[in-house]
Formats: structure tokens, sequence, C-alpha cells
């Protein structure tokens, strides 16, 4: 069977008063092949407790009732983008294998809901915990108060017709990130039942 999508990269178009860049963050290729800081986890409804997904190159965002399954991911922007930099574009890029259609939907993580992506410990980023015994205010983040915003950042409905690339666009929230009005939480991936 297919798994629904695959994480590719964050890209950022930045310009600042005295310059402009593109930035693409992307584990061992860019912005350097030493960068390392993307954290992405995965959680399935019907394994609450199971932190093994983690571990998966590929992830997947489902909306069935029984196997409703969301992803989480993050960068480290912060150490490479100045805080005066203004984000003129900012999307994540991912590759779409999908066995069926699902309307893809990204929102915000809150503060201080920095997930784990630890896979050894039993309550690491799973759907009843965001990190080590730090429980999501609802399961499967879904407390729009605590957990994640309740406005979606962005949103793409993927077919089943055949592989594709999409792009979800989060520039307003990149950029409150790069201006430290906004934790640098991530996102999650969230299909729609």
């Amino acid at each position: 069977m297919k798994k629904p999508i695959l994480l590719i990269f964050l890209i950022l178009i930045l310009s600042s008063p005295l310059q402009s860049a593109s930035i693409i963050y992307q584990d061992g290729v860019s912005p350097t092949t030493g960068y390392t800081g993307t954290i992405d986890a995965c959680m399935v409804k019907s394994s609450p407790s199971y932190t093994q997904y983690n571990d998966d190159a590929i992830m997947s965002v489902r909306s069935s009732a029984l196997y409703e399954r969301r992803v989480s991911i993050r960068w480290n922007l912060l150490d490479s983008i100045p805080a005066t930099a203004t984000v003129d574009t900012a999307y994540i890029e991912i590759r779409a294998e999908p066995d069926h259609s699902d309307t893809i939907r990204v929102y915000g993580l809150k503060n201080s809901r920095a997930f784990s992506e630890g896979i050894t410990d039993a309550y690491d980023h799973c759907w009843n915990n965001y990190a080590n015994n730090e429980f999501w205010t609802l399961a499967g983040c879904a407390d729009t108060t605590n957990d994640r915003d309740g406005t979606q950042q962005a949103q793409k409905t993927v077919s089943s017709a055949a592989p594709s690339v999409h792009r979800y666009y989060i520039t307003a929230l990149v950029q409150k990130w790069v201006n430290n009005s906004r934790e640098e939480n991530g996102v999650i991936f969230k299909a729609d039942m």
C-alpha cells in the first residue's frame, strides 16, 4: 500500500535591507550538508502511546476514523536567519503518493508545545503526548487553545489520481518565528475527517 505523503523540505525566500536570499532546509543537504535540524514525528489514533512511527522514512497523514494519522515537523531556522529579516515566501513542499483523496491542513503548534522525536521512550511524541510525559490538552493535538492554532496556515486537497508535489505556504507563521514573536515549535499536518 502506498503512503499518502512524504515530506520533502521547507523553502524560505528572505529579504533584508542589505540582501535577499533563498534558503532550503533539508537534512544532510541544505542550508549545508551538515544541517540536521529537521524534527518530524507521526502520531496514530489507533496506537495512542506508540512512538515507533517516528523512525519511519515516510510519514503519512490519514483521516479514516480508526486509522487517523497526523504528522508534526519543525526546523532549526533561527541559527541562520537574522531576526530583522523579512520572510517574503515560506512553503513546505511534499511529494504525495496517495491511495485515497484527502484535504490536508497545516496548523502552527502553540508555544510551549515543542515536541520530541524520540523513538525509544513509550511516552515521546504520540497521539497522547507531545514529549516524554508531556500530554496534549486533547489527544491528537486537537485543542486549539493550547496545542495548535485553530486557524489553518495552509491546505491542499491530495487526490488519489497520481503522485504529485504540493506546496503548503506558511509565510506568516515563519515570519513570527524569525521575529521571535512566536516560539518555533513547528507545524502539524492534519487530514479532514
